[in-house]
């Protein structure tokens, strides 16, 4: 019996071919969302916006228009909350929200510079300037400084920011701080601009990648050039995708920022921002970027405030490696933390003439009202229990208040502009709440705390004790660790002290690397907060030597944990024996 001719053999071929092609594209969407989790295209991408999130995503989330911003809640580890530690409020310092009507608020707009990378909340910028501001009286029940700062972030997205901030919590007074670094820094995937348009406008092919891993894969992986090469191209000026923001649109982006501010009735003061010598050497554009802010500060008629004569006497950098922290030499003296982030000192320097400004804007501040006699005020602070924490952080304080209850939304509360963590009412004491402290700088502090209706304020309510080291006389001497329970510190040594120290993400940093040595063995804090080692004779017969600690939160590996902080330094004086 003849056998049927087949009909439509190369339609059979091409079903059949359309059918592997589909399993394969399936199979290869499930590997990749197995591989890399159900995340959109967005997602996907937004780590190749800056280096800044890309090692450290932990900190950020993704946001519609800003591509992506700092997450609330978020905390070092499971054993250290660490510096930028935050509560419900996604941003670093003091919380617009809850936040009394008639408190002024003064929004700080910048990249990490304001942001205080490298910083403790205490000695970033908004703060610096709140302690000028209290000096004059307008304290923090009167005004809130406010940190928009945010690492990474581009003259693009601070236009998007700012848009966000005047249209949600209506500030008084705007500071901006813009163009530090990332609008010259190369463009990982595409420019910024292009970025924020393909967000805001996504096209056919768009829709498709936000819903297959598999689609955004095969579109960008021909656009994908290795960070290396990205890296040698910029230094020579040419970055193979262009740059985040191209030179002559920081003018533009800076001057419609002014122009936003002003049609919303608001004083705008714009900051151009200091860079040490050798960072402007080895990057120029900065240079240019800087001058471009000036001239759109003056075309609009903000407030222009240079920070680059401010912070003078800034020495060369010797090598242009942008990965380590910088020395006394390439730091200015100690005005930058590393090649770019202003340093306490630096932000201690530029806060007086913003504090100045801010005060001419606000006005007289307002008397402080006394109660009449019986009568107390809507709130205050009663009792701080403990006086003081450790200013390595993750201890329990609890605030005692009058005019709260339980039954009440929880207030935000702060200690040196650094929120308290995990806020709760006091199980059985009503009108008192329990947080936990995050890492900060040493001192006494301002607590702080706020309801949507009332604001109140202990100056200098509360100490920070930083652990530390000291010399115990005998024979032979011993060192002494102080500082809680399994807290551990490590012991360096040096014939020489910087004049001026290298400031570092851990704390001023005085031993100079020349015979710099460590004691083999770290001390570990026991019960009664102290470990004790004799003093070895190579140190106790060189009364030359000057030493410091480097103090490591209980719970932190031993090695290779980023979170320690400087002690301060003491010289090795010749014990009585």
């Amino acid at each position: 019996m003849p056998v049927p001719p087949r009909r439509f053999p190369l339609l059979r071929r091409l079903a059949l071919s359309l059918g592997l092609l589909l399993a394969l594209a399936a199979l290869g969407e499930v590997a990749l969302r197995w591989a890399f989790g159900d995340q959109e295209d967005w997602e996907f991408r937004f780590h190749t916006v800056t280096s800044a999130v890309r090692s450290d995503a932990g900190r950020y989330r993704l946001h519609p228009d800003r591509f992506y911003e700092p997450a609330p809640q978020h905390e070092h580890g499971p054993h250290h909350a660490g510096v930028y530690a935050t509560s419900a409020w996604p941003f670093r310092g003091r919380a617009a929200v809850p936040l009394p009507a008639h408190v002024r608020r003064v929004a700080i707009v910048g990249d990490s510079c304001v942001y205080g990378a490298g910083l403790t909340v205490a000695d970033t910028l908004p703060e610096r300037i709140q302690g000028e501001l209290t000096a004059v009286g307008w304290t923090p029940e009167h005004v809130a400084l406010l940190n928009f700062g945010v690492p990474g972030y581009s003259t693009v997205q601070l236009a998007v920011l700012l848009d966000e901030i005047i249209a949600e919590h209506a500030p008084d007074a705007v500071v901006l701080y813009p163009a530090a670094w990332n609008d010259q820094a190369p463009a990982l995937l595409e420019p910024d601009a292009d970025m924020l348009r393909r967000r805001r406008a996504p096209s056919w092919l768009d829709a498709l990648c936000a819903r297959s891993r598999l689609a955004a894969g095969l579109r960008w992986a021909g656009r994908r050039v290795p960070h290396d090469e990205i890296r040698r191209a910029w230094r020579r000026g040419a970055p193979p995708l262009g740059y985040r923001v191209a030179e002559a649109d920081v003018e533009r982006n800076v001057l419609a920022m002014a122009v936003r501010c002003r049609d919303a009735a608001l004083p705008l003061m714009i900051i151009a921002p200091a860079h040490p010598d050798g960072t402007l050497q080895e990057h120029e554009r900065l240079a240019r970027d800087a001058e471009a802010v000036r001239r759109a500060a003056r075309a609009a008629g903000a407030e222009l405030l240079d920070a680059g004569p401010l912070l003078a006497g800034r020495g060369p950098i010797a090598a242009p490696d942008l990965e380590r922290s910088a020395t006394d030499e390439d730091a200015g003296a100690g005005w930058f933390v590393d090649h770019v982030h202003p340093s306490s000192r630096a932000w201690a320097t530029v806060a007086p003439p913003v504090a100045h400004w801010l005060a001419g804007v606000l006005g007289d501040p307002p008397h402080a009202s006394t109660p009449a006699q019986g009568a107390s005020p809507a709130l205050s602070i009663v009792r701080l229990d403990p006086p003081r924490l450790s200013a390595l952080g993750d201890e329990s304080l609890t605030v005692t208040l009058a005019g709260w209850s339980s039954r009440d939304p929880l207030p935000q509360v702060s200690v040196g502009g650094a929120p308290l963590l995990g806020l709760h009412p006091h199980p059985v004491r009503d009108g008192a709440v329990i947080g936990r402290s995050i890492a900060n700088a040493a001192g006494t502090h301002d607590v702080v705390v706020q309801t949507a209706q009332h604001c109140a304020v202990r100056l200098d309510g509360l100490e920070l004790v930083q652990p530390g080291f000291r010399i115990i006389p005998g024979s032979p001497p011993r060192v002494r660790w102080t500082a809680r329970l399994n807290d551990r510190g490590r012991l360096l040594y040096s014939p020489h002290r910087r004049t001026v120290p290298e400031m570092t993400p851990q704390g001023p940093r005085w031993l100079d690397p020349e015979g710099l040595r460590t004691l083999p063995r770290d001390f570990v804090a026991g019960a009664d907060g102290t470990s004790e080692q004799p003093l070895p004779a190579a140190i106790a017969d060189r009364p030359d030597l000057w030493l410091q600690g480097l103090a490591i939160p209980r719970g932190e590996p031993a090695k290779g944990s980023r979170v320690g902080r400087w002690t301060a330094p003491f010289e090795n004086t010749p014990p009585d024996r």
